[in-house]
């Protein structure tokens, strides 16, 4: 299935779930506020067929976020993001391996299970979203792409980081250093690596293009 395939079908659920919850009066919190958060800038009205059959007509009319990259450079960040998102693992992966004992520190095992939730949820942006995102992005691309990822790195960084210090922490307080010391530094090289994505997206140019529909689209304007 490709990007537009997903988000086709994407469109059809939330649609679905939208017309259920409107008919029904169930759930219209959860599904309204992700329905909305989903196609915000986009107009949508009713319409009626030649058969008297209403049917919902979506046109998005919000600003386009593109980014401001040659076309060597844009392949390039996709590039580096996936190599510096391996060595996360890497390293991740290497610290948890030299743990002894402070793996089963409760104040170490906290920050851990952390950095493990952001790295499943920095590869689901990065395959999902990032890497395949059209070159014009809707608010939603750009949020669930670009901000997403700046949110994640920062989450991540900041929960590597803790894991390191309090892994040296549990060293002094247990005069024992086997294994420590490697997995300290480990977490420590992978927050570091996850700031530099951090860094690297907050540095990548946006352009927030006018969108022609802004002008010709009908319909009430989702937000």
């Amino acid at each position: 299935m490709n990007y537009t395939e997903w988000k086709r079908n994407i469109n059809r659920k939330l649609r679905r779930r939208a017309e259920e919850d409107r008919d029904s009066g169930k759930g219209v919190l959860f599904h309204s506020i992700f329905y909305h958060n989903y196609f915000e800038g986009y107009k949508e009205i009713y319409e009626t067929d030649a058969n008297g059959k209403r049917r919902l007509k979506r046109t998005y009319a919000g600003m386009w976020y593109v980014q401001k990259l040659p076309q060597p450079q844009y392949i390039l960040l996709r590039i580096t993001y996936v190599i510096l998102f391996a060595i996360i693992i890497a390293l991740v992966v290497m610290g948890a391996l030299a743990q002894n004992a402070s793996g089963a520190a409760l104040y170490i095992v906290i920050p851990e299970i952390i950095v493990v939730g952001m790295f499943f949820r920095l590869l689901y942006i990065l395959a999902a979203s990032y890497l395949f995102a059209p070159k014009k992005m809707t608010i939603n691309d750009f949020e669930t792409s670009s901000g997403a990822l700046k949110n994640a790195t920062f989450v991540l960084t900041i929960a590597a980081l803790a894991a390191s210090v309090l892994s040296l922490l549990y060293g002094a307080l247990h005069s024992d250093v086997s294994g420590v010391i490697k997995t300290a530094v480990c977490f420590l090289a992978a927050a570091f690596t996850s700031f530099v994505m951090n860094r690297v997206e907050h540095t990548v140019p946006y352009e927030e293009v006018f969108n022609e529909n802004a002008e010709t689209a009908q319909g009430l304007e989702i937000d």
